[in-house]
């Protein structure tokens, strides 16, 4: 026993150590350590009015969000609480019956959203950002058969599992999900909008000489806020910008989209996501098995509504977390565009036009950065922009680093 017991925890200590020195690699980035970011007046970058009119757009958002997610939670905790008594009136062997309080919750859940997105459509349609119907809106939100499936296999391929493995049965579902991680990368672009012919020459002759596809995604008729987005992994790379984007913003600050969006790739940022969920698997798988445990086991049927709850709940805390990880390299994203383009103007005047056009809070409160955002602050992406210049004049060209120093940031509208 004692052999085992040492066998166990060198084991235990070698999968700790692997993880955090893949952990601190995948940290670095390539803004220089050294930098600092001057502080400037926010009013004087984007103006009072939009200052203004941002922050109490942005504050809706915000609040609705978070009373959406207490409210899921509330009806998981629910469904947890009574999982052996809606178990129990179901037919259908154990697998079935799983399945079946999958659709449950699925559904359950869906009807609790509903009046949560109308309350943000309404707010959007008030601030003139949604420019479809509600009947176009409603349309869009319908249940979607795909993520019922998804849900259904999840559930029912871990049901499977706990019956041949037993209580470990979450050792085997993190490779698993790990593998999920990577598929989902490969195949979004498949899966997403058509896209149509890009018809900027600046911003074709950017992809093109990056090796990447690049296309248009005609969202003007649903909504004016604009953005951009780097997907895939792969043969599936490439590069969307919505219409919207395209004629809302000039030349220059297309410019710094484009490098932005082609940094992405070229630093393997997609990659590294993939990475970063492949190391969260293990533990997270860990925490859905106890959570089962506590239930009777995921054998059991009236254990699922359990394993949904621990689900949403790793959810939410991968908000925070994935944000500071994201937030990192959208600030690499950000220098590498400059330092390609070498014009800070241009990353200014898109970041002011953010605020304008997507009514995005340059200055949201530190729980917001901290919390829920993925982004640098519009605030912080100029001053970062600003920190780029005066390092360039005043040393010519800056130095790599494994840290960064910019503050945390906004995760709405902005390029990603």
């Amino acid at each position: 026993m004692t052999a085992t017991r040492m066998a166990r925890a060198a084991g235990t200590l070698i999968v700790a150590v692997t993880w955090v020195v893949a952990a601190v690699l995948l940290w670095r980035t390539h803004v220089p350590d050294d930098l600092r970011l001057p502080k400037l007046d926010a009013r004087a970058i984007f103006g009072a009015e939009t200052l203004r009119r941002a922050g109490r757009y942005d504050s809706f958002v915000r609040a609705d969000w978070l009373a959406e997610q207490a409210a899921l939670l509330l009806l998981l905790v629910a469904l947890a609480l009574r999982g052996a008594r809606i178990a129990a009136r179901l037919r259908g062997g154990a697998l079935v019956r799983g399945a079946q309080l999958a659709v449950l919750a699925w559904a359950l859940a869906w009807l609790v959203r509903l009046p949560f997105g109308l309350a943000q459509e309404w707010w959007d349609r008030r601030y003139r950002i949604s420019r479809q119907s509600y009947g176009a809106w409603l349309v869009a939100r319908l249940p979607s058969p795909v993520g019922l499936a998804v849900v259904v296999v999840a559930v029912v391929g871990a049901m499977l599992l706990a019956r041949r493995l037993g209580p470990r049965w979450w050792l085997a579902a993190a490779p698993v999900l790990a593998a999920g991680g990577l598929v989902v990368a490969l195949v979004q672009p498949l899966l997403g909008p058509t896209l149509h012919p890009l018809r900027n020459p600046t911003l074709r002759a950017q992809t093109r000489a990056a090796g990447l596809k690049a296309g248009v995604d005609r969202v003007a008729k649903e909504t004016r806020a604009a953005n951009a987005e780097a997907i895939g992994i792969g043969p599936t790379r490439r590069i969307v910008f919505d219409d919207t984007l395209l004629a809302a913003f000039g030349p220059r600050a297309l410019r710094f989209v484009g490098a932005h969006e082609v940094a992405h790739h070229t630093r393997r940022h997609i990659w590294k996501g993939v990475a970063w969920f492949a190391l969260f698997a293990l533990p997270c798988a860990f925490v859905l098995g106890r959570a089962t445990e506590r239930a009777g086991g995921l054998a059991r049927p009236e254990a699922v509504p359990a394993l949904l709850l621990a689900a949403f709940c790793l959810q939410l805390a991968s908000i925070p977390v994935g944000g500071t990880i994201a937030r990192r390299y959208e600030a690499e994203a950000d220098w590498t565009a400059i330092e390609s383009t070498h014009d800070p103007t241009g990353a200014r005047q898109l970041f002011a036009g953010f605020a304008r056009v997507n009514l995005e809070d340059p200055t949201p409160p530190w729980w917001s950065r901290v919390l829920l955002d993925d982004h640098p602050s519009l605030l912080q992406r100029v001053e970062l922009a600003t920190a780029e210049a005066g390092s360039r004049a005043g040393s010519g060209s800056p130095r790599a680093s494994t840290t960064s120093r910019t503050r945390p940031a906004s995760r709405r509208g902005a390029p990603s």
